[in-house]
């Protein structure tokens, strides 16, 4: 999400800011956007829409009225905020990380890892899986990760409980050696307890044999 400022009558946006949504009252939100360069505006908000669409046109026209190099992008980025009347509604458009951590489950963002028969041994596919778990667990810092050790049905409760945790402790080791913070992967062992598929063969203990991922947020 962009970072958002919002800007008033003589407010400056810094020159460094990154993605920023300019948002200011009788036409200063377009003005605020001059100290910017254009690649960094996502969105040019105010309460008149009509004032401040002049003041873009100011901002991406020569004095002679023909458009600068950027006013195309200018004007893209207009048409984007266009519908937005005030402030409050575009926070509204913005997902809190709640909505954003259901969003990535349901989706299954991470890659689930499997095992072979009473291992907790990674394979060379399960060390790719965690490699793109971790890139994403490391361009998404605001997050944190469970780690869901499961065995299949065979072998005692006990036994279960304690391989679903030698797994998922192998996982987080393998998460850490990838340079991702132990603080942030939590683990925890459900034996044979949740099994993915409920069939007594080979095919359906071979998806119960795995670590599984859940985004949370950071605690």
């Amino acid at each position: 999400m962009p970072r958002r400022v919002l800007g008033g009558a003589g407010y400056q946006a810094p020159s460094d800011t990154l993605n920023v949504a300019i948002v200011g009252a009788g036409g200063m939100g377009a003005e605020n956007a001059q100290h910017l360069g254009s690649e960094n505006i996502v969105a040019v908000c105010d309460i008149d829409h009509q004032l401040v669409e002049n003041k873009v046109k100011e901002v991406m026209t020569r004095g002679d009225g023909t458009p600068r190099e950027e006013g195309v992008r200018w004007a893209e980025q207009y048409e984007r905020a266009a519908k937005y009347t005030h402030y409050e509604a575009m926070l509204e458009e913005q997902p809190d990380i709640d909505t954003l951590i259901d969003d990535w489950n349901r989706s299954g963002v991470l890659q689930t890892v499997y095992f072979a028969y009473d291992s907790s041994d990674l394979s060379d596919s399960g060390r790719r899986a965690l490699r793109n778990n971790a890139d994403w667990l490391k361009s998404h810092a605001d997050v944190a990760v469970l780690v869901e050790g499961n065995c299949d049905e065979r072998g005692t409760i006990e036994y279960n409980l304690a391989l679903g945790e030698h797994r998922a402790d192998a996982v987080r080791n393998y998460l850490t050696s990838l340079g991702l913070s132990r603080a942030r992967v939590r683990i925890i062992t459900y034996g044979e307890e949740r099994p993915i598929d409920p069939s007594h063969n080979e095919a359906a203990w071979a998806k119960n044999r795995r670590a599984a991922f859940v985004v949370e947020p950071q605690r």
